[in-house]
């Protein structure tokens, strides 16, 4: 499988969850060598240390499965800025928007991210954006897993 065949799938499976229970806990589709794929649901506190707990545990999860790929699938905070950034985390701004987050990587060094919009309207059910391939390079805790 290819890591946009893997996204895709990642993304499919995230809007059947949320539709179906309304959230998304952070979930890991990893695919081994011999194209088994595992579905791994991590949930943590928004505390960091709990965080970098899980990422420890992945990667560590990875080497011993021989994982050749990977999406990260999480609900998160983003801010779009226009002009220049503001300092502190995108779940405290006024700005904020609500979004599920995709994240992949394969061993290749290969990367891809999308997102797909939270609409919470005051009426009704939430519902999700349209998958959007995100441009750019990517950073952060959930990234670089096979270094």
């Amino acid at each position: 499988m290819e890591l946009r065949e893997l996204l895709d799938g990642a993304s499919d499976m995230a809007a059947d969850v949320f539709y179906e229970v309304g959230e998304i806990e952070p979930t890991w589709i990893a695919e081994n060598v011999d194209g088994l794929v595992m579905v791994l649901r991590t949930p943590f506190t928004d505390a960091d240390i709990s965080k970098d707990i899980v990422v420890r545990s992945m990667r560590k999860l990875f080497k011993e499965r021989n994982v050749v790929r990977y999406v990260f699938v999480s609900e998160a905070w983003i801010v779009e800025f226009k002009d220049h950034m503001d300092a502190g985390r995108p779940s405290q701004h006024p700005d904020r928007r609500e979004i599920i987050m995709l994240r992949g990587e394969d061993i290749n060094g290969d990367v891809i991210g999308a997102t797909r919009y939270i609409l919470r309207p005051e009426v009704g059910k939430p519902k999700l954006t349209e998958l959007k391939i995100d441009e750019g390079e990517f950073s952060g805790r959930f990234t670089g897993m096979f270094k």
